[in-house]
């Protein structure tokens, strides 16, 4: 399937990706390379950071919004996922 068409669905079926990380330290660098590594594409990758000390409703307007990649701490894409975001 051509990657625009997923691109689409992103919004509606979820992420493409997901990237757990142990630290908010470490989450934020890795969704920094993500979009790095995105923005050679000529439709960049659209990532979202889930991190805790971060507006849980900020995160899930953004993830409602859609992205490509998701990268998170465990801690706070539990409480989203519970939250059902």
């Amino acid at each position: 399937e051509p990657w625009l068409s997923k691109r689409k669905r992103c919004a509606e079926d979820g992420p493409l990706g997901l990237v757990l990380g142990p630290t908010r330290e470490l989450v934020n660098q890795i969704d920094e390379e993500v979009r790095k590594l995105g923005a050679l594409d000529p439709i960049p990758i659209r990532s979202c950071s889930v991190i805790g000390g971060n507006s849980a409703e900020e995160q899930g307007f953004r993830l409602r919004e859609g992205c490509d990649v998701v990268v998170a701490t465990p801690g706070r894409l539990i409480d989203l996922l519970t939250g059902r975001v």
